[in-house]
């Protein structure tokens, strides 16, 4: 085996790669939020954004949707690019379902961690953007490449530090306003959703194997 480490080599994915299925629908919705925000005013924030007073009229699509909406362009520079090269890795790793399914587990429960906080602070102020859903593909980012080393800081780090870099600088981010570290819940379950579909997976693929290996015994009469 050579001492020498192993050289690390970089390569832009092409299109077809970036622009998976689900990545592709997510970054539509985004653009046409922040057009919508634009010609429309609060009209979009108030319909699709979360709130408790959006809850308790009904708008139970506010748990999901408040991820989709981005009314700066910044905003959606910043959380555009994070869905497009973390989102699409992910989607490729799994199927398209599997990575939608994602999405709303950690949208919906850093909404409701979210709807819990502001209700205990008597805070009436309405959520938007990506965030948690970005820190949730971070967390099953960690799981599925782990093994991978990218390039940061003029060195090369494994995944789990890099992760770790990236939530630690979106905590030092967020002191000034404390509410939006419930952004940060998504890491974790992203995490534990991972962990989850993995369970479930490699059990199907126990019982599979179980009734392939009793299809091989017959009763003969």
């Amino acid at each position: 085996m050579s001492d020498y480490p192993q050289q690390v080599r970089f390569q832009m994915p092409s299109p077809s790669k970036l622009f998976t299925p689900a990545v592709t629908v997510i970054l539509v919705l985004m653009v046409m939020s922040l057009l919508l925000t634009i010609f429309t005013g609060g009209f979009v924030i108030d319909l699709f954004g979360l709130s408790k007073q959006g809850l308790t009229r009904g708008m139970i699509w506010q748990i999901v949707t408040y991820s989709l909406v981005s009314p700066e362009p910044m905003q959606l520079v910043f959380n555009g690019l994070a869905v497009l090269f973390l989102g699409s890795m992910i989607e490729r790793q799994w199927r398209t379902m599997s990575f939608i399914f994602l999405w709303v587990v950690v949208s919906g429960i850093c909404g409701l961690a979210w709807i819990l906080l502001t209700t205990l602070m008597g805070s009436g102020s309405v959520a938007v953007g990506a965030n948690a859903c970005i820190y949730g593909m971070l967390g099953t980012f960690g799981i599925l490449f782990r093994r991978r080393r990218f390039f940061m800081f003029f060195a090369t780090l494994e995944t789990k530090y890099l992760i770790w870099i990236l939530i630690a600088i979106g905590i030092l981010m967020s002191l000034s306003q404390p509410v939006m570290l419930v952004w940060i819940l998504g890491a974790p379950v992203g995490y534990g959703y991972t962990k989850l579909m993995w369970k479930i997976g490699s059990n199907r693929a126990k019982t599979a194997s179980e009734n392939t290996q009793n299809s091989r015994f017959a009763d003969l009469d």
